[in-house]
């Protein structure tokens, strides 16, 4: 996939699973009864289906999971290139587009909302076309 598509792809994932800050994704998911027992949700299931920040929905969008960085990865090096490919790029694109130079400080900012992270997103997929033109110009 290329940038813009895992952008997309990373804004409905905040949409649709909700976004959690001070962390990659959200484990055990708010709400769980069972987050004080031993039957909490497996991290496995956590990675693929709870709220998650900007990053943590890039990744989810590239791998379908949030990573545990393993070598054992299947398909490391493809969907590891993708997703650092699209992070790089969300990276300078709120740098200068939004003057952000943080984007794990941004997300946790008390005042940044799932609308924000999910708009930036959509914003920056946007515009891939045209920055990777310039780009290779």
């Amino acid at each position: 996939m290329a940038p813009d598509e895992v952008l997309r792809k990373a804004a409905t994932i905040i949409d649709r699973d909700g976004h959690n800050k001070y962390g990659s994704f959200a484990w055990p998911p708010p709400g769980d009864p069972n987050a004080d027992s031993a039957r909490i949700q497996p991290v496995e299931e956590a990675g693929r289906s709870a709220p998650v920040s900007a990053t943590g929905a890039i990744e989810r969008a590239a791998w379908g999971t949030v990573m545990e960085f393993a070598l054992s990865t299947p398909n490391f090096d493809a969907q590891y290139a993708q997703c650092l490919q699209a992070q790089n790029y969300f990276l300078r694109w709120v740098r200068r587009n939004c003057a952000i130079w943080d984007v794990s400080s941004w997300n946790d900012d008390r005042d940044t909302t799932a609308e924000d992270v999910a708009r930036a997103l959509r914003q920056a997929a946007r515009d891939w076309p045209a920055w990777s033109a310039a780009a290779r110009a």
